[in-house]
């Protein structure tokens, strides 16, 4: 959106987070993350795993989580496999694949110490890996835990907004731009505030530079918000989209 004039005699936001390089993209997405990607990273991020942890998507936390116990299974499933039938007491011997699924089945129940007691381990090599995948599955199963206590236990409010703004009437010889928002949780919010900040292209002798703008607000606080809130910018002569309508 460019605009040159109207815009001149307003405050621009020079602390705004966004360097003089966010020029023609959009700064924030639809969904409200911010329109950044990050280069130079190292792919694994040892300070950055717990908050990607709580913060994935339910359906993506649910998959790694699955992917994880089939991984565990599967290494010590191939441990026991190979160190031989033998040494498990119990376990189907008719063919290489029911080998394969008892020693899976029966790292699944040591992972998880629930021993049905079908397949025993015999001798010391196949106690040791049994008692460390004991060890394993109580310090992963303690962690699976704690990251579900932290995905449940972390706030979050949950403010949904009109899908549009309107430019209309406002004290009978103004005109206002307003917008809906709303609490769809059943959580109780205080001292609610809110502040809009208009992203304008405007067009100067440089060429096409985008401009933070404040706007002004006919209410920026409310001590509660059980209800929905209309926010309302006037539109006057201080407006950064004066004239506009």
């Amino acid at each position: 959106m460019s605009k040159k004039s109207s815009t001149q005699n307003q405050k621009e936001i020079t602390d705004s987070g966004f360097s003089n390089n966010a020029q023609r993209n959009r700064a924030i997405n639809d969904n409200g993350e911010f329109n950044v990607k990050n280069f130079g990273l190292p792919f694994f991020r040892s300070y950055d795993i717990y908050n990607v942890l709580i913060t994935m998507p339910w359906l993506k936390f649910s998959i790694m989580v699955f992917i994880g116990f089939l991984i565990i299974n599967s290494l010590f499933a191939t441990i026991y496999f190979f160190i031989g039938a033998n040494y498990f007491p119990g376990m189907d011997t008719t063919s290489q694949a029911t080998k394969c699924l008892d020693a899976f089945f029966f790292s699944a129940q040591t992972l998880t110490t629930v021993g049905y007691g079908r397949i025993s381990p015999m001798g010391f090599w196949a106690s040791s890996v049994a008692a460390i995948e004991s060890l394993v599955g109580l310090l992963s199963f303690a962690l699976a835990t704690g990251l579900l206590y932290g995905r449940f236990s972390r706030p979050q409010a949950k403010i949904i907004n009109s899908a549009i703004a309107l430019m209309a009437p406002y004290k009978i010889t103004q005109r206002g731009l307003m917008f809906r928002i709303a609490n769809i949780r059943r959580n109780i919010l205080n001292e609610v505030e809110v502040s809009v900040t208009i992203s304008l292209m405007n067009d100067e002798p440089a060429g096409l530079i985008r401009r933070f703008y404040p706007m002004e607000l006919e209410t920026k606080m409310i001590r509660f918000f059980p209800l929905s809130w209309t926010i309302v910018h006037p539109i006057n002569e201080k407006s950064p989209i004066y004239g506009w309508a």
